[in-house]
C-alpha cells in the first residue's frame, strides 16, 4: 500500500526506547527495542524528508543530503517514545527527552516510510 488509507494503531511504538539508527543509501532506519520473542524486531525505515525538533533547534533532512545533517537524530538513542501520531500521513514521534521527529509523507507513487512490528507492516 502506498498512501495512508486508514489511521493504523501505532500504540505499540509508545514506551519502546530508540536502540539504533542505521544509514544506508537512499534510507534511514530507526530500531526500537523488542523482547527476544520478537525475532524481526521493530522499526522504522524512511525514504522521505525528517524534520528533528530538537533543544537547540529544527534539523531537516533527507536521504540525498549529507550524512552531517542528519547528525542531532543522534541524541535521540536510548530516549524513549512517548507519543505518536499520523497527523495527514506523517509520522510524528516524540521522544522522553521533549524532542519530536516527524516523517514526512512525499505523495503517494513513492514508499515514505515503513513501519514494522515482528509480522505486522505499515507501508506509507
Amino acid at each position: 500500500m502506498h498512501g495512508l488509507l486508514h489511521h493504523p494503531d501505532l500504540s505499540f511504538l509508545i514506551g519502546r526506547d530508540l536502540d539504533g539508527i542505521c544509514f544506508e543509501r537512499n534510507q534511514l532506519h530507526f530500531q526500537f527495542h523488542a523482547p527476544l520473542s520478537n525475532l524481526k524486531g521493530t522499526g522504522i525505515c524512511v525514504r522521505s524528508k525528517i524534520i528533528h525538533h530538537a533543544k537547540h533547534g529544527v534539523v531537516e533532512w533527507d536521504c540525498s543530503k549529507p550524512l552531517i545533517g542528519s547528525c542531532s537524530l543522534l541524541l535521540l538513542l536510548r530516549t524513549t517514545v512517548v507519543r505518536v501520531g499520523m497527523p495527514d500521513g506523517n509520522l510524528k514521534l516524540e521522544f522522553s527527552n521533549e524532542e519530536i521527529v516527524t516523517i514526512l509523507y512525499s505523495n503517494a507513487n513513492t514508499e515514505s516510510y515503513r513501519i514494522w512490528d515482528g509480522d505486522t507492516i505499515i507501508v506509507v
